[in-house]
């Protein structure tokens, strides 16, 4: 059971860093011309 959380919790972490990286590179060709 451990194992599963501690695979849940990367997977988790994986996917919020991923949506954060597409936010930030995405961010700046919103506030261009």
């Amino acid at each position: 059971m451990e194992k599963f959380v501690s695979r849940l919790k990367g997977k988790i972490i994986f996917i919020l860093v991923l949506l954060l990286a597409t936010n930030v590179y995405a961010q700046p060709r919103h506030s261009g011309p």
